[in-house]
């Protein structure tokens, strides 16, 4: 059984909560009309009211009182037609670590897919919002509409001019890192796996077969481009594979996902995954846990949890008044083998 809570705690819950749903506003009652509401001595507030400043939901002033802290409007923005788009699990940990950190700087989040939207409607969410972050889009432009207000993009690709904050991964290594690991195994003829119609998929990939052919091995890397992804694509690509001479290898998927679909597809071939064919995909998906460990594709993890709480935090200085120059950093990914695959 959990502990009883202790009266402070009740007390800076119950404050927390009126804070967080707009009932306390402005200045924040007594100490002892707060005592006498919730029946207990006016210790136990104060400690309570100290706790909540340190969450900065609430500021002193000596003399006059305390104040409730005016609650933030943040706008979490993505930009795609795909209506679902942020449903996949990719997104998950982003979108978690945001809403932990805003809430805890007594910041509400609304979360907005801004694709096809009017100019009148994005001014009419522009004027609710203090601040905004942008997450993905190959060509990521911020609305004029929100010029005025603070902005931190998060993931995505990095681009040359750097017209406000963005954290992101460095999508570049993870291709090079890929062909590395793979080499360093012995393997000399590689392929790379999955769908390449978006730029930070045909980056890592291209980057992946110039490392493989300047260590003198050799890259199969497909040309075809289908418009979205898809399993048939993906198997079809790996049919072509079985039919050439010298089947490869080390095998690269651009995603979690087809590294998912490639290794049953090598176990229905009788190919053992871990022994006859080595794979290395990107995102740490937990699906990967299905597999047994000595059959699980190599990941990386792309920091997304660090990169979102960087950016929720960026976003709030900002929002207080940090002026400095814009913010660009790159995490590096990290290499998760088949025994440390965990969700992060």
């Amino acid at each position: 059984m959990g502990a009883i809570p202790s009266k402070y705690d009740v007390v800076q819950r119950k404050i927390r909560e009126r804070i967080l749903c707009g009932e306390l506003t402005g200045t924040l009652p007594g100490v002892k009309q707060l005592a006498l509401e919730y029946d207990v001595n006016f210790m136990t507030v104060n400690k309570a009211i100290n706790h909540l400043e340190k969450e900065n939901l609430v500021y002193r002033i000596p003399r006059k009182g305390t104040y409730v802290r005016q609650q933030k409007n943040i706008l979490f923005a993505y930009h795609d037609p795909d209506v679902n788009f942020m449903e996949a699990p990719f997104f998950a940990p982003v979108v978690g670590a945001i809403q932990k950190i805003l809430a805890e700087s007594n910041c509400f989040m609304i979360y907005e897919n801004i694709y096809g939207k009017s100019e009148t409607a994005l001014a009419a969410l522009a004027k609710r919002i203090d601040g905004m972050i942008m997450i993905v889009g190959d060509e990521f432009l911020r609305p004029a509409q929100f010029y005025e207000k603070p902005c931190v993009r998060v993931l995505g690709m990095s681009g040359e001019k750097k017209r406000f904050d963005h954290i992101t991964y460095d999508n570049t290594l993870i291709g090079k890192l890929a062909a590395e690991y793979l080499l360093k195994k012995g393997h000399r003829k590689l392929a790379y796996v999955g769908h390449r119609k978006a730029r930070i998929f045909q980056t890592r990939s291209d980057v992946f077969a110039e490392t493989v052919q300047r260590a003198g091995a050799v890259c199969r890397l497909f040309r075809e481009i289908p418009e979205d992804f898809s399993q048939q694509f993906t198997i079809a690509q790996l049919d072509a594979l079985m039919m050439e001479s010298e089947f490869p290898s080390g095998i690269f998927c651009g995603t979690d996902d087809e590294a998912s679909l490639a290794t049953g597809y090598f176990y229905e071939k009788g190919i053992l995954p871990g022994r006859d064919v080595h794979l290395i995909s990107c995102n740490n998906d937990p699906k990967l846990r299905s597999f047994l460990p000595e059959a699980r594709p190599v990941t990386f993890e792309l920091c997304r949890k660090e990169i979102a709480v960087e950016a929720a935090r960026l976003l709030i200085r900002r929002i207080n008044g940090f002026r400095g120059p814009p913010v660009f950093r790159q995490y590096e990914p990290k290499l998760i083998e088949p025994q440390q695959n965990t969700e992060r």
